[in-house]
């Protein structure tokens, strides 16, 4: 196959080396996945983390008057009432009835 022993070695070593690396490259790859299952799942849910939402709801005081973009693609003007245990703000609308929005969709803020 190859002209000595050598040259034989080596063309083992640099294959076997690549195909090695990318193996050990793919397990790594899904064991950091499996780590981090818990806040792909809750990015993938919610868009935010719900540390991210409190930082957000502590730069608006409870009563602050918010518009946000709601999911189904409707404008909402309330008063910031706090947050659900999932991450959401709560806002109670003119009406009198109380939603909850994800942090994610807020466009506009004013205190």
């Amino acid at each position: 196959m190859f002209a000595n022993f050598r040259l034989s070695l080596t063309w083992l070593h640099t294959w076997f080396g690549l195909t090695l690396g990318f193996v050990l490259m793919v397990a790594f790859f899904f064991g950091s996945l499996s780590v981090f299952d818990r806040e792909i799942d809750r990015w993938r849910q919610f868009g935010l983390d719900p540390l991210f939402a409190r930082l957000l709801a502590a730069s608006y005081p409870l009563g602050s008057v918010l518009t946000v973009h709601s999911a189904d693609g409707t404008w909402l003007t309330g008063e910031f009432c706090g947050l659900e245990s999932d991450g959401a703000l709560r806002l109670r609308l003119s009406d009198g009835t109380v939603c909850a929005v994800h942090a994610g969709d807020i466009t506009e803020g004013q205190g």
